[in-house]
C-alpha cells in the first residue's frame, strides 16, 4: 500500500534488490528515499544531484548496485503525477517491471536509458507544477483586476487550465493548432496574445527552465 508524504522536491532514488517485500515502504511524491527489503533508509542528508547514479549505493553503503532514480512531481499526491526514472544495469527487467508498477500507482511514468534526461525532467515535469500554479494565480489576479470576484475567477482558470490540457491531450493536435482555433483575426484573444508575445513570454519560458536545468547540475 502506497502512501504519499510530503518532502522536499528532489529526484527520488530507490534500492530494488528487495523492492517484492516493500510493500509499506513510504513512496514520497516529490523527494528522495532508499527503500531496501524492510529498511527504508531517508536519504535527505545525502546529496544525490552531486552524486552519479551508479555511485549512489557504495554512498550509503548498500550491498548491490541494483538502483532506480526518479524524478516525481507534486501532482503525484492526487495521482496525476510525471514521473521519470531511470534504472542501473543492474537492475533486472523484472526489478524494473516492479518498480515501473510502484510509480504507475503515483500516475504517469517514463523510462529513459540516460541519467542525464532524469536532470533535463526537473526543469520540466519536476518544477512545471510550479510555473502552472504561477499562471493561474496571476490569471486569477487579473481576472479580479477587471471586476470578477475572486471565487469566480479562480474557478474559471483552474477549469480553464484542466480543459485545456485534457483537450490537448485527447486531440493529440499540436498546441500552435488549437491555439489558432481559438484565435479570431483581430479578436478578443488575438489582442490578448499580441500583448503576452510583446512581453515575450516565450524567451521568459524558455529562460525559466534554462535557469532551472543550470541549477540541476550544479546543486
Amino acid at each position: 500500500r502506497l502512501r504519499p508524504v510530503k518532502t522536499v522536491k528532489q529526484p527520488m532514488v530507490l534500492s530494488v534488490e528487495n523492492v517484492g517485500r516493500t510493500h509499506s515502504a513510504q513512496v514520497p511524491t516529490s523527494g528522495n528515499l532508499v527503500s531496501g527489503g524492510a529498511n527504508n533508509i531517508p536519504s535527505s542528508s545525502y546529496d544525490f544531484e552531486s552524486v552519479l547514479l551508479h555511485e549512489v549505493g557504495h554512498c550509503l553503503g548498500l550491498d548491490h548496485a541494483a538502483v532506480v532514480r526518479t524524478m516525481p512531481n507534486t501532482p503525484a499526491q492526487v495521482g496525476q503525477g510525471m514521473t521519470v526514472w531511470t534504472a542501473t544495469a543492474a537492475v533486472t527487467q523484472s526489478r524494473i517491471g516492479q518498480a515501473r508498477t510502484i510509480l504507475a500507482a503515483l500516475g504517469e511514468e517514463l523510462y529513459v536509458p540516460e541519467e542525464k534526461y532524469v536532470d533535463m525532467s526537473t526543469a520540466l515535469s519536476g518544477s512545471g507544477p510550479a510555473y502552472v500554479f504561477l499562471f493561474v494565480e496571476a490569471l486569477i489576479d487579473a481576472a479580479v483586476n477587471i471586476g470578477m470576484p475572486r471565487a469566480m475567477a479562480e474557478r474559471l482558470a483552474v477549469q480553464t487550465v484542466l480543459g485545456s490540457t485534457e483537450y490537448l491531450r485527447e486531440s493529440g493536435k499540436h498546441p500552435a493548432e488549437l491555439r489558432n482555433m481559438v484565435t479570431s483575426p483581430g479578436g478578443t484573444t488575438a489582442a490578448a496574445l499580441h500583448e503576452l508575445e510583446k512581453g515575450s513570454l516565450r524567451n521568459l519560458i524558455a529562460e525559466a527552465v534554462s535557469a532551472a536545468y543550470a541549477k540541476t547540475k550544479v546543486l
